[in-house]
């Protein structure tokens, strides 16, 4: 049986608040929350295009996992054997016999960009909270309907995908293993960070139509309480609240 879950905090460890195009002055200031994995894209949406939502930019979160290459190089000689100093302007300066022995360490360091490889855990989800309510920012971590928090963090302009580039991991009863981890492809540098809405959501607070441009696209997008266990786990992760819940949904049939 699994433990039973720890109480989430009402208010996240850390302060955050959503960046947006206009208290980021354009994306200038923005500071990401996760600064070694993925940066949030803010794009402005050209006037008469607004769908009639309130914000007036759309947004991705894009991988650019980042690594330190540090090395020290071993001492280099020559020594140097020095029997007389001459200090300018103050004559001559006897060191006696024994010289001088120098040596220097020199050490390399440099920043690269890296792919994450097929399974990886990019990162563990920290700085949660409890959701007041269902709502389009929060995740559902169980198959209850207070069981939602809220990410807080940059986590939250991942967008939806049918065909997504990672996947969040919830296991029942264990969150300190709730991660997002790297799809079966990998994710590229560069790449959008998506999941699959469903993979987590039962019945979404805003269903929404679907434009992925996936070959597996489902075009309208409701939670996993509208599509069946094969649809679910044809795009991946199926998450075990979800899987609990089709099945309570069989059995009830």
């Amino acid at each position: 049986m699994p433990a039973a879950i720890p109480f989430l905090p009402i208010d996240p460890p850390e302060r955050w608040v959503k960046p947006t195009l206009a208290n980021t002055h354009n994306g200038k200031t923005y500071q990401p929350t996760h600064p070694d994995l993925f940066r949030v894209v803010f794009s402005a949406i050209p006037p008469g295009e607004n769908t009639g939502g309130e914000e007036q930019f759309s947004s991705a979160l894009i991988a650019v996992k980042v690594s330190l290459f540090s090395r020290s190089l071993p001492p280099s000689p020559p020594p140097l054997s020095l029997t007389r100093f001459l200090a300018l302007g103050a004559g001559s300066l006897e060191s006696g016999s024994r010289g001088c022995s120098l040596s220097f360490t020199l050490t390399l360091s440099f920043f690269f960009v890296q792919d994450f490889a097929p399974n990886e855990t990019i990162t563990p989800l920290t700085n949660l909270s409890q959701a007041p309510a269902k709502a389009y920012s929060s995740v559902q971590y169980g198959p209850k309907a207070h069981e939602h928090f809220e990410l807080n963090s940059d986590l939250l302009f991942m967008n939806h995908s049918c065909s997504p580039s990672v996947y969040m991991s919830l296991p029942r009863g264990r969150p300190d293993q709730w991660a997002i981890v790297a799809g079966e492809k990998g994710l590229k540098a560069g790449e959008p960070v998506t999941f699959f809405y469903p993979s987590t959501e039962w019945d979404m607070a805003q269903g929404f139509t679907c434009s992925c441009g996936s070959d597996q696209c489902l075009g309208e997008i409701n939670g996993a309480k509208y599509l069946t266990l094969e649809q679910l786990e044809q795009r991946g992760l199926v998450n075990d609240h979800i899987r609990a819940l089709k099945e309570g949904e069989e059995k009830a049939e």
